[in-house]
């Protein structure tokens, strides 16, 4: 008896891609916010690790509405209503921390 391995969606590789493409921003925003310090530039590297932490923030967010949005494709309403729900916490959360 043999299973059959899931088959990936175009949604699992666009996913798969925006997370690297964000893993090397990431790595690169931090190298070279380390290095605008070591080299006397700080009000540069501030505003680089700034944006670098800002990226590593909104990673998640996007992610949930990416998993959000090919659930809805796949008709999986248990998903939706989970991903609604974390996207809802984390919304609340945003909200009273501002």
């Amino acid at each position: 008896m043999t299973t059959e391995a899931p088959r990936e969606t175009l949604g699992d590789r666009i996913r798969e891609q925006w997370g690297r493409m964000a893993f090397g921003g990431v790595v690169a925003g931090l190298a070279f916010g380390f290095a605008l310090n070591r080299i006397g530039q700080a009000r540069a590297a501030t505003l680089v690790l700034a944006a670098t932490c800002g990226v590593l923030i909104t990673l998640p967010i996007i992610n949930v509405i990416m998993v959000l949005i090919e659930e809805v494709r796949r008709r999986d309403w248990t998903f939706v209503a989970l991903a609604v729900g974390v996207l809802g916490i984390i919304g609340y959360t945003i909200a009273t921390r501002l």
